[in-house]
């Protein structure tokens, strides 16, 4: 989808919740950055520090988004006045993805990682719908992963394309979002019925506002193909993405790893080129 926008560069600090103030809304933004942080923190596969962003869903973002891809989820209508969008990124310690950048083939510690960051990023969602049900908001998710079509491979609720709504990266040449952390790691996201941004951002918990969304930050156009080239099977060599190719190398790698749960993964693009892991 065509990306490409301006936004503003402005902090953001208009927030609204139904303790009606600024300070009630930091607050409540904290606490789910913070739950985010916690687990990230107390996470096996190890990770740098999470990505928290929102968006109201009568964004412009969400309305291309539902032009752009109508088989997905309208968050507008997953929820009984859904107001908001909240994503999280949990960007994987640059150790995993150097491992897996430098492997023949992809690695247990990778499909271990996808396989357990997948579980945490579940109990990150489920305290996120708790503490916010704890200050009079509903809230709804979904699993991580496995939500998807089986002959079209695509998901009705699309984790990363609600994160691109609220403004956590930008679609690069991989098909992935790159984040202002790279795009080695994962997301989840949510809807709720209450509004803490009036337009999207990402949270700074330093700052206690939002930072705009976060730009272009692939490095195709300068003629960058790292993904492309490390690609075992050429699914990112045609245009649109063979994403059937990939899936049956992914379904292999699963093979490979018997002792794991389901870990249909390879990470290969993800973990190529500059944009995998872009600050530590």
């Amino acid at each position: 989808m065509d990306t490409t926008m301006k936004e503003s560069t402005e902090p953001q600090s208009c927030l609204v919740t139904q303790e009606g103030t600024q300070e009630g809304a930091q607050k409540l933004m904290n606490r789910l950055w913070q739950i985010c942080a916690n687990q990230a923190a107390a996470g096996e596969a190890g990770y740098r520090a999470p990505l928290l962003a929102a968006a109201p869903v009568t964004d412009h973002r969400v309305e291309r988004l539902r032009a752009a891809h109508p088989e997905l989820v309208d968050p507008a209508a997953c929820l009984a006045e859904a107001r908001s969008i909240i994503a999280v990124f949990l960007p994987f310690r640059q150790e995993l993805v150097q491992a897996n950048r430098r492997a023949d083939y992809p690695t247990e510690s990778w499909a271990r990682g996808y396989v357990t960051t997948n579980s945490l990023l579940a109990t990150i969602a489920s305290e996120m719908v708790e503490a916010l049900a704890e200050a009079g908001i509903a809230a709804v998710t979904a699993m991580p992963t496995y939500d998807f079509d089986k002959e079209g491979l695509t998901a009705a609720w699309s984790h990363k394309h609600m994160a691109w709504a609220c403004g956590l990266g930008e679609f690069g040449r991989h098909q992935m979002l790159i984040t202002p952390a790279g795009t080695a790691g994962r997301f989840t996201s949510l809807v709720i019925d209450e509004i803490v941004t009036d337009r999207p951002g990402i949270w700074r918990p330093e700052t206690g506002r939002f930072d705009p969304p976060a730009p272009q930050l692939c490095r195709e156009a300068a003629g960058c193909r790292a993904c492309e080239r490390a690609c075992p099977t050429g699914a990112l060599s045609t245009t649109p993405f063979d994403r059937h190719a990939c899936y049956a190398f992914l379904l292999e790698v699963d093979q490979a790893y018997p002792d794991l749960p389901l870990s249909d993964v390879c990470g290969f693009c993800a973990c190529a080129g500059p944009c995998a892991v872009i600050c530590d």
